[in-house]
């Protein structure tokens, strides 16, 4: 139960004020590695289905669905404080998060990766238009660190020119430069 998340009702807090007041598409969850991000955003992401009909976006949006994707590699262990592997890999492409996007909204029975990335950002675009989603992109710096496109420019315009809303927010370490604005820190428990 999100009462019970102790020392994060204030970030939880801006967060469903974000899906529900906000006319931004997009935010960001950042902070140090281990502050608690993927957690707090796994919560949001887990906690709006069962609450979807009183939680609505822009405060007139129904959520048709709620989708989280992951391009954690690695986690920091609460025991020992050590490095391990993140089990919870979804993408590690542009191509694979709109594919991991689509597969978990249950847009389509055919094969996404027989269509080229022209039709999939189509898909993308057919997905957006007639669902309105709550998506929660984690560790997305795993992908920009490396250098490698992360669609944030395409679907930030998807978002803005969509026919249904939908809010996207991505977790990342490092303050977003693309937009300060629009971002919420994860100061670290003492």
């Amino acid at each position: 139960k999100i009462s019970t998340f102790v020392g994060r009702l204030t970030t939880i807090d801006k967060i469903f004020r974000w899906i529900k007041q906000s006319d931004e598409p997009r935010t960001f969850l950042y902070g140090k590695g281990g502050s608690g991000k993927t957690t707090i955003a796994y919560q949001i992401a887990n906690t709006l289905p069962s609450h979807g009909a009183s939680v609505r976006i822009s405060d007139s949006e129904p959520i048709d669905n709620v989708i989280f994707v992951s391009a954690k590699q690695r986690m920091i262990e609460t025991i020992s404080g050590h490095e391990i592997a993140f089990v919870g890999l979804d993408f590690l492409s542009e191509r694979e998060l709109y594919e991991a996007i689509l597969t978990l909204g249950n847009w389509t029975a055919k094969s996404l990766s027989d269509i080229d990335i022209t039709q999939l950002k189509e898909e993308m675009k057919e997905f957006f238009n007639l669902t309105a989603n709550v998506v929660v992109i984690d560790d997305i710096d795993t992908l920009t660190t490396q250098g490698i496109e992360a669609g944030f420019d395409f679907i930030y315009d998807l978002l803005w020119k969509a026919k249904r809303r939908s809010k996207v927010m991505y977790t990342l370490r490092n303050a977003p430069t693309q937009s300060l604005s629009n971002a919420i820190e994860v100061l670290g428990l003492s």
